[in-house]
């Protein structure tokens, strides 16, 4: 098993890239594809690094997700056909969940109505 020696994250528009340097070829086991590396000389290196380059990321994520929650959940809802864009109509607290099935109703019939006319 090599051992690693030193790491870096970088993150650009494609997301993030472990980087690693070893001190001996890797051992991979190619029938699942996985690669087994000790880190244990660079274990502290490796949680600063996360919290330096992903936290930021991470802390974003979460300020959205309050912001998210504190809209009731369902900021974006409801979309242009009038239902959740979470695909839950009948929980969402933006949508009126009697007026669903009369709304598919309509628009049910509406395309029948475009179809006998050939449009």
């Amino acid at each position: 098993m090599a051992n690693v020696e030193d790491l870096r994250v970088e993150t650009d528009e494609r997301g993030f890239e472990l980087w690693l340097w070893l001190d001996d070829e890797p051992t991979f086991d190619e029938r699942d594809g996985r690669i087994a590396l000790n880190i244990h000389s660079v274990a502290m290196q490796l949680y600063d690094e996360v919290v330096r380059v992903i936290g930021p990321w991470r802390a974003e994520g979460l300020a959205a997700k309050a912001e998210y929650d504190r809209a009731g959940g369902h900021p974006m809802c409801p979309d242009e056909d009038g239902r959740c864009q979470h695909g839950r109509d009948d929980e969402c607290p933006r949508i009126d969940p009697d007026r669903v099935p009369w709304e598919a109703a309509a628009d049910a019939a509406d395309r029948a109505r475009k179809i006998a006319k050939g449009e």
